[in-house]
């Protein structure tokens, strides 16, 4: 409480500039605060203008802006050139907030056939390879997925999810890394800021981890899966939160590192979705119909199928399960099926996280 002084203002922006500034580092955080504690004593709207800002990234964004001599001080001496990096290999990880080494959704697509699965690097089971979900999402209408990742015209992008490193440490390349563990995270935005929604958690509670995760390999500058996961992913379609939940998930792809953070190209995310994950799959949309509102898809989906249970003998049919799913894996079936891929083809790009959506 109270009015922000120079004294609270200048230590927190020194703690967040050492954090977050290359130029600024614990052995001239003293030095800096002093500096600022003079600035700031001539400036009295300095610590009001800090106070404005409650995050760290949010605080070093604005004083870079608004003061030419912080942005130096912050930005150092002129990086110099790397060392080339070794062939096989990706560049070392930079600063990473208390995030971790994130980066946002930015492609996300299904293949329209087997032939096109095959060929975009789908590896599921089943005769269509991955495929399958495009029936379905077909059925919802709406936006193309490619779409969703990418800002309309008032910038609001209306899918936010992060691929989250969650193990890779500051200054190690892909190959240093070890026990890495890639986190799917849906994510919120607010302006230009991004956080991670309280749903990406056990219970909604960061303390409990994660709910999707899959452990990763990042040696030869390629994410590739060592041990399969589960992945919820939840496609915001014509009013609908379809949940698509993943089991024996799996990701691989080019990866890279560079000023933004890590980013991975050319990926592929699968994973096969159960008779009880389609089940879910259904009781998602089918939520969306019900109380005083119901989403403008609605009426057309009672149409076809009145309710869930309905909808789930169509979608089984239409979809056609084609694969044996047990443990972590699927194999091929022609009777006794339980399950049917799914394949996504993504992009990721490195973007920090500012927060955990209250």
């Amino acid at each position: 409480g109270g009015e922000p002084t120079c004294e609270s203002e200048c230590t927190r922006l020194g703690a967040c500039s050492v954090e977050l500034c290359p130029g600024i580092d614990a052995e001239n955080e003293a030095a800096f605060v002093d500096g600022c504690l003079e600035t700031c004593a001539h400036t009295s709207a300095l610590a009001a203008l800090a106070a404005s800002q409650a995050e760290c990234d949010g605080l070093v964004t604005t004083l870079r802006n608004v003061s030419a001599d912080y942005n130096d001080s912050c930005q150092g001496d002129p990086e110099p050139e790397p060392e080339p990096v070794p062939m096989g290999d990706t560049a070392p990880l930079g600063p990473v907030n208390d995030f971790g080494a994130t980066a946002r959704l930015s492609i996300i697509d299904t293949p329209t056939d087997a032939r096109d699965a095959e060929a975009a690097g789908c590896s599921v089971a089943g005769a269509k390879r991955g495929s399958a979900l495009g029936g379905v999402l077909g059925l919802l209408g709406g936006e193309a997925l490619p779409q969703l990742v990418q800002p309309d015209a008032n910038g609001v992008i209306p899918m936010i999810a992060f691929g989250r490193f969650a193990g890779w440490q500051r200054g190690q390349t892909g190959n240093e890394a070890e026990g890495v563990d890639f986190e799917w995270l849906p994510g919120a935005q607010s302006n230009d800021r991004f956080f991670i929604q309280r749903s990406a958690f056990v219970g909604g509670d960061p303390d409990n981890g994660v709910i999707s995760s899959i452990g990763v390999d990042l040696r030869g500058g390629r994410v590739r899966t060592r041990r399969a996961g589960s992945v919820v992913v939840t496609l915001p379609l014509n009013a609908v939160q379809m949940v698509i939940p993943l089991a024996g998930a799996r990701i691989h792809g080019d990866l890279g590192v560079d000023a933004r953070g890590p980013h991975l190209v050319d990926a592929v995310l699968e994973g096969y979705v159960t008779r009880d994950g389609l089940m879910r799959l259904v009781d998602s949309i089918y939520e969306a119909c019900e109380g005083d509102d119901p989403a403008p898809i609605c009426e057309q989906l009672q149409g076809i199928a009145p309710t869930a249970a309905d909808a789930f003998v169509l979608l089984e049919s239409l979809i056609g399960l084609d694969v044996a799913f047990a443990g972590d894996a699927g194999e091929d079936c022609d009777a006794d099926c339980n399950a049917f891929g799914v394949c996504f083809m993504t992009q990721f790009i490195g973007t920090p996280v500012s927060g955990v959506e209250r």
